[in-house]
């Protein structure tokens, strides 16, 4: 896991371990776009792709298929190209804003 993409999934592994957050690895059969990460704690979830800092853009089919989880499934969905922005997203998604990554 060299690549930028591969770090950002082991910072987010460590992340969940240390948080007490359960997280999958998702995939949805028969389709595209799907984000990476499933993650949840306490009855709450958010999903996140992953992707590199430089040129780390999203498909077509992956916009498509984020919006319609937004519009028709009302997750959160959060694209995140570094550390710090996993830690923005589970701040927000998970723990209502509260910082609990700060010292992580």
């Amino acid at each position: 896991m060299t690549t930028p993409e591969g770090l950002n999934t082991k910072a987010l592994k460590r992340l969940c371990s240390e948080l007490g957050i359960t997280a999958f690895k998702m995939s949805f059969e028969g389709t595209v776009g799907a984000p990476d990460w499933l993650l949840m704690r306490r009855g709450k979830h958010i999903l996140v792709e992953l992707k590199a800092r430089k040129n780390g853009k999203l498909s077509r089919p992956q916009e498509r298929m984020i919006d319609r989880l937004i519009d028709d499934g009302g997750f959160e969905v959060f694209v995140c190209d570094s550390p710090e922005s996993i830690k923005s997203a589970i701040n927000q998604g998970l723990f209502g804003g509260v910082n609990v990554t700060e010292d992580l």
